[in-house]
């Protein structure tokens, strides 16, 4: 992190009360930014009411005015827009939610900015689900959008918008596609990294819903957060503006290793999964591989934690968690 860039920076969130909006809030806050935090949620979450720096706004993205006064009045260096509706099974049946969500209000804050703060560093957070499937592996950033559910459609219409504005109109966008992120002292319980921990934790058999087959990138948040923030950084040099970075670790993971290898880290090796689902031929796996070559060359991008010692930082929030209940 580049403390000098971020104290007394003026920095907005949006999407704040989100799993990675409430992380990077509490992150920058630490660092000394000046952060305005926007979400739909009149509740401000309660890990932010301990961070220091941040003033929070219940705030729909489609009240262009209400925008307006927020950006004339802090006149913000950087923004990362995090907004979005995020739960695949619930956007393919709700689409006019996920288009609202996630190209609409995508849109319009563009379009403000465009208008009243053009020369505010936007980070768009995009999302692996935008390539879908694909005809070779690891996927470059260059690859067409297959994506097969609402989700994956809506934040690649954003991702499309969001190039598109820095290149016809030369506002200083970048757009950051990242993976599937475990850890921190907001995660949801749902999802299979804490689900394996918390039903380990227990003293229970963890049970995999389909096949273990399917193959996924897994970066502990910390390294997420790296990854976005070191991009916000790197807007300094306009080269990058306009420009898509896959933030993926060096290889991809079958759901059943990573159930494994929690069981390896919590010392739970006599524990075997329960497999609900018959193995698929192999050319019905689902896969998710992301090229990081482009971020690691022109950015600089590092991963710090290994997939074992993300697990292992993991445990220990997970335990702040329980606290906290």
């Amino acid at each position: 992190m580049n403390t000098d860039l971020w104290n007394g920076r003026k920095v907005l969130i949006t999407g704040s009360n989100g799993y990675l909006g409430v992380e990077l809030c509490s992150t920058l806050s630490m660092a000394g930014s000046n952060v305005v935090a926007v979400d739909v949620s009149k509740e401000i979450h309660s890990l932010l009411k301990e961070s220091k720096n941040i003033q929070y706004n219940c705030l729909d993205l489609a009240n262009t005015e209400g925008v307006k006064e927020i950006l004339e009045k802090h006149r913000f260096e950087t923004c990362f827009h995090l907004a979005a509706n995020s739960d695949v099974s619930e956007m393919n049946r709700r689409p006019d939610i996920a288009f609202r969500a996630n190209v609409e209000a995508a849109w319009n804050l563009f379009e403000i900015f465009r208008n009243y703060l053009n020369s505010c560093h936007i980070i768009f957070t995009s999302s692996n689900h935008v390539y879908g499937k694909q005809p070779l592996y690891p996927t470059s950033e260059n690859s067409f959008f297959h994506s097969e559910n609402i989700y994956g459609v809506t934040k690649g219409a954003a991702d499309l918008i969001a190039l598109g504005y820095a290149r016809i109109y030369e506002m200083p966008i970048t757009v950051a596609r990242i993976t599937n992120t475990f850890g921190g002292k907001f995660f949801n319980l749902k999802h299979l990294i804490p689900q394996t921990i918390k039903t380990l934790s227990g003293g229970e058999i963890p049970v995999i819903k389909g096949d273990g087959q399917s193959r996924k990138g897994f970066l502990y948040i910390e390294d997420t957060l790296n990854a976005i923030m070191l991009l916000a950084e790197k807007m300094q040099d306009k080269n990058i503006w306009g420009e898509a970075f896959n933030f993926f670790p060096d290889k991809n993971t079958s759901v059943l290793e990573i159930v494994q290898s929690i069981i390896s880290v919590l010392g739970k090796v006599s524990v075997k999964p329960v497999i609900q689902e018959k193995k698929r031929p192999q050319n019905k796996v689902d896969i998710e591989y992301l090229c990081n070559r482009k971020s690691k060359e022109i950015l600089g991008w590092e991963i710090k934690n290994s997939f074992p010692e993300g697990i292992k930082k993991a445990l220990d929030d997970y335990e702040y968690m329980k606290l906290k209940q």
